[in-house]
């Protein structure tokens, strides 16, 4: 934190910067930190204004919505493998039994995998 005040006080801004911090009680925070220079008419830099904004929810929120997002992918990737196995076994089921009453041999098939 002090770095990004010392760098507006060199004129260098700083716009959403995302630092994690440690409170006294051991938890961690996360702060959305802005640091602009303020300057005179004569535009010499005469101090600093610095914003610092907890977004911890936020940000425990977004890896939360993340996690569900991605078993949800994993449960679609599971059940269209599910779905494909049961209608490629209906399918062969349907040309064995069409092939019941013809002279023509049975398809092979292979494995599934």
């Amino acid at each position: 934190m002090t770095d990004i005040l010392d760098s507006a006080l060199n004129g260098k801004e700083t716009s959403n910067y995302e630092l994690e911090i440690m409170t006294k009680s051991n938890e961690f925070r996360y702060l959305l930190v802005n640091a602009t220079t303020r300057r005179n008419a004569e535009n010499n830099i005469i101090g600093v204004v610095g914003v610092a904004q907890d977004v911890t929810e936020a940000i425990q929120r977004d890896r939360a919505v993340a996690v569900l997002a991605n078993e949800l992918r994993q449960l679609v990737v599971s059940t269209s493998r599910s779905f494909y196995i049961i209608v490629n076994t209906i399918v062969r089921i349907l040309t064995i039994l069409s092939f019941q009453n013809r002279t023509q041999p049975m398809p092979q098939f292979s494995a599934l995998t």
